[in-house]
């Protein structure tokens, strides 16, 4: 399948409604059902306007009137447009529609259960096209041993040749491995980011996200410079799992937040696994207590998993309201 961005995968809304869209998606930074109702109240633009005012109908965090500054919201589409990047938003054909379907419900009660306002991407793969097909989240600590490389290396390898779609944090680890192992298959790969596409770069695997840029698709629903926290890993974990068909869990910790990937693919209706590992291995602790609570199923093999029947021709799914 060609996946590159044609022109017609951005459409020609004006600059100033694009601006708008800019607008929400830096007052959001992150979630925000809050905002996502004020534009299903008032429109984008206006939505936008009565932020940079500071005139909400609805009841949202003082930080959000704050971060809302038109002349910032420029200042991040400029940055954007000299790194080469794109500012998505769901009008644009390339909206992956429905992956982000469930969480532009609404209807979920978690609070984090919400689509983005925007997404910020770097990359010349199209996200909608790529999103088409069947695509794993490959998902684990931060520090994996060589067992977890060795893991990760067997199923990315296996994945890549059965056609899917790598999708991971872009961070040190398991998604490093991951994203390495799909690069050098030639298989396309998706790295959510949980910071500003320009802060990837002041991460420690720089050449990695470089290539990813190059070869694959760095995204973010948060705009530049935008630095990564705690917070935003966490809310990341949720569009990691709504990209995927599967979420994976290879050498996660009790403590690791590759586990709450794993939790928001059950939420999302997606499969879940987790691969075991030592039992002396901390490392693969958190992997176990999945297994053990039904949360995720046990696999040895990337063969273990199945191929999706992607829902292309889903009925009922709804739209975001713009």
């Amino acid at each position: 399948m060609d996946c590159t961005v044609r022109s017609s995968d951005l459409v020609p809304i004006s600059d100033a409604r694009r601006l708008a869209w800019a607008v929400l998606s830096r007052a959001a930074c992150g979630p925000s059902r809050a905002l996502w109702q004020l534009v299903d109240e008032l429109g984008v633009e206006n939505a936008a306007a009565a932020v940079a005012a500071g005139d909400v109908p609805v009841a949202v965090d003082h930080r959000v009137l704050e971060r809302g500054d038109p002349d910032l919201a420029a200042r991040d589409l400029e940055t954007l447009h000299r790194i080469g990047g794109r500012l998505l938003t769901p009008e644009d054909p390339e909206w992956p529609t429905q992956r982000l379907a469930q969480l532009a419900t609404r209807a979920n009660a978690h609070a984090d259960c919400v689509a983005p306002l925007a997404l910020w991407v770097l990359g010349s793969a199209s996200l909608r096209g790529v999103s088409e097909d069947p695509t794993v989240a490959v998902v684990g600590s931060g520090a994996g041993s060589g067992y977890g490389d060795l893991v990760t290396t067997m199923f990315v390898e296996d994945f890549a040749a059965r056609g899917w779609t790598i999708c991971s944090g872009g961070t040190m680890g398991i998604a490093s491995r991951a994203h390495r192992v799909a690069l050098a298959a030639a298989a396309s790969t998706v790295a959510v980011l949980a910071c500003g596409i320009d802060r990837a770069y002041l991460q420690h695997n720089q050449d990695l996200v470089e290539q990813i840029a190059t070869a694959g698709l760095l995204v973010t629903e948060y705009p530049p410079q935008t630095p990564i926290s705690r917070s935003k890993a966490r809310a990341r974990a949720r569009m990691v799992a709504a990209f995927a068909d599967a979420v994976v869990a290879i050498e996660a910790g009790r403590g690791s937040l590759a586990r709450q990937a794993v939790f928001w693919a059950s939420r999302l209706d997606r499969a879940a696994y987790a691969v075991p590992g030592p039992v002396t291995s901390p490392e693969s602790a958190g992997c176990h207590d999945l297994i053990t609570m039904d949360a995720a199923q046990l696999v040895t093999t990337a063969a273990d998993i199945p191929h999706p029947q992607y829902r292309n021709d889903r009925a009922g799914l709804p739209e975001a309201h713009v």
